[in-house]
């Protein structure tokens, strides 16, 4: 037995146009011959509407009901109106179902359907299929970064002049890309690294009372000023005389390294000065107390001159340096000796001691 239903007064039908064009696949019922449609390996059924007539035609040859009773139920699979062709006008000046733009900017299209007129607009921009998987970051250290990607063809590092997709970062900046999708599109971007500042000592204001305060840290540990060590991360000093200080902080930052951390402390705001300067040492070879060393608050700002009797000058040096006479090859007698200290004081006035010291045999 045949059938057919007709569909001229539903949509998507359009009995203006000709040919096949909208498609129906069969959803329960008895399947008929898919002849002249479609029929495919999953066992579906599917038939064209026929927009001459409106009417679908069904085969029921091979209906499964003997009496070919029953009922079919259809959906619509597939919609095409291709009336709407010739009355598609795009910005490109396409008037296909589709386009394709090339540059950037306003894309639009008007839609003529008779008695209505649609339009419509999408705004373009330069855009690459290749996107960074790391933006910015941050680390204790340098870091090794891998940039590569299915999408990547070509990366340039304008500032760094190398086309590497693996990089070592290990100072804080903005580096600049240009980077080419597998497309052909290229995008000029950066990627910032930082270097995380390792634990420090801040020194606060208001020479010569000093607040010393470990900071940046993970973990505190230690705090050494000069000998002493503290287990507090903060610390009030006062100096009594200008000089050189050395202090060690020992913690773990934020990336869990143990750092210690050295630093020499220059309290330059007090011209008072303090020195030591022995007395006596005896140079006869023997390993003790052969050499001559003074010691100076200011020990970068201090030199010494040594002299004799009638005032020959037998050494001269900074005060961080001591007088060797046998390692100089140097003969001297027991006896009295001058020594002159010449400071430059934190106020730029140099300040100069004399005094006497003895050869001991």
């Amino acid at each position: 037995l045949d059938a057919a239903f007709n569909l001229s007064g539903q949509t998507p039908y359009n009995a203006s146009c000709s040919g096949y064009l909208d498609v129906l696949r069969l959803l329960y019922g008895c399947p008929a011959r898919p002849v002249p449609d479609q029929y495919n390996n999953n066992h579906e059924y599917f038939y064209y509407i026929d927009n001459s007539d409106g009417m679908v035609n069904l085969d029921f040859s091979d209906c499964c009901f003997g009496d070919n009773s029953g009922s079919l139920t259809f959906e619509l699979y597939e919609s095409i109106d291709s009336c709407l062709d010739n009355s598609l006008l795009w910005s490109t000046g396409d008037t296909t179902v589709s386009t394709t733009a090339f540059d950037p900017g306003w894309v639009w299209i008007t839609v003529d359907v008779g008695n209505c007129v649609f339009h419509d607009s999408i705004f373009l921009i330069n855009g690459s299929l290749y996107e960074p998987t790391i933006r910015d970051t941050a680390y204790c250290d340098s870091l090794i970064v891998d940039f590569s990607d299915p999408f990547l063809a070509n990366l340039y590092w304008t500032t760094l002049d190398t086309n590497a997709v693996e990089l070592q970062f290990d100072s804080t900046a903005y580096y600049p890309f240009i980077s080419t999708d597998i497309n052909g599109c290229s995008k000029e971007d950066s990627f910032y690294y930082r270097v995380i500042a390792e634990p420090y000592i801040d020194e606060g204001f208001g020479c010569p009372n000093y607040t010393l305060t470990a900071t940046g840290y993970s973990q505190f540990i230690s705090f050494s000023f000069g000998q002493q060590t503290y287990t507090e991360p903060s610390l009030d000093t006062l100096f009594p005389f200008a000089g050189s200080h050395e202090l060690t902080l020992v913690a773990i930052d934020s990336c869990g390294n143990l750092d210690t951390i050295s630093r020499i402390l220059e309290v330059d705001c007090l011209d008072n000065l303090l020195m030591y300067v022995p007395t006596a040492f005896s140079p006869n070879g023997d390993g003790i107390n052969d050499t001559y060393c003074l010691s100076s608050s200011l020990p970068t700002r201090t030199e010494y001159a040594i002299y004799d009797r009638w005032g020959n000058e037998l050494f001269k040096g900074p005060s961080t340096e001591c007088w060797d006479p046998v390692g100089l090859g140097q003969e001297i007698s027991k006896g009295a000796y001058s020594i002159r200290t010449f400071t430059k004081l934190p106020s730029d006035q140099l300040h100069v001691d004399e005094f006497t010291i003895f050869v001991l045999p």
